[in-house]
C-alpha cells in the first residue's frame, strides 16, 4: 500500500546524541477489482474495492550521530483516519440476475507507532535514508471482508531529509 508524508524532528537536548519531539502527517491508498467467473451456471462477481487513510502521529526521538551517519528511534501514540468503499455487481445468467450493492463507511482510530531508521549525510544538510515503523491502530471497518479488531503492519520507507 503506497504511503507518502511528512515527518518530522524536533530536539530539545544533546549535540551528538540528541532527544526531542517526533511527527509525522501521512497519507495512504488502496484500490483493488476482482473479477470471478463460476463455472457453467455462468455466475460473475466484480469487487472494486478502496481504502484510504490519512494518519497523524507524534512522540519522542532519540538520535545519535556518528560522522556521516545518523540513526534514530521514536515512539509514540498515532490517530487514524479512514475511507473504506466498495462496489459490488453479481451477474448470473441462469436466473437472468444482476445485483448491485454498494458499501462506504468512515473510521477513526487511535494507537501507537514505533520507528527507527539511519540517514546517510551526502552533502551539506542533504541526508538520505531508510526507515521501518511499526503501527497498530484499534481502526475498524464494519462492512469490509475480513474486518479485524484494528489496523496494524510495519512500513518501509525511503526518506530524504534537511535541517531547517
Amino acid at each position: 500500500m503506497p504511503y507518502l508524508g511528512m515527518a518530522f524532528q524536533y530536539p530539545l537536548h544533546g549535540e551528538n546524541t540528541q532527544s526531542g519531539v517526533d511527527g509525522s502527517f501521512l497519507f495512504g491508498w488502496r484500490s483493488k477489482s476482482t473479477r470471478v467467473h463460476a463455472g457453467n451456471g455462468h455466475l460473475a462477481i466484480d469487487i472494486d474495492s478502496a481504502l484510504w487513510l490519512t494518519d497523524l502521529s507524534i512522540g519522542l526521538f532519540v538520535k545519535h550521530t556518528f560522522g556521516r551517519w545518523r540513526t534514530y528511534l521514536a515512539a509514540g501514540p498515532a490517530i487514524m483516519f479512514g475511507e473504506y468503499s466498495e462496489d459490488t455487481e453479481e451477474d448470473d445468467s441462469q436466473t437472468d440476475t444482476n445485483e448491485k450493492s454498494s458499501n462506504s463507511e468512515s473510521a477513526f482510530g487511535v494507537g501507537a507507532y514505533v520507528r527507527g531508521g539511519f540517514d546517510f549525510l551526502m552533502s551539506r544538510n542533504a541526508y538520505i535514508g531508510v526507515c521501518v515503523r511499526g503501527l497498530q491502530t484499534n481502526i475498524e471497518f464494519d462492512d469490509a471482508p475480513d474486518a479485524s479488531s484494528g489496523l496494524s503492519g510495519v512500513q518501509g520507507f525511503v526518506t530524504f531529509s534537511r535541517h531547517f
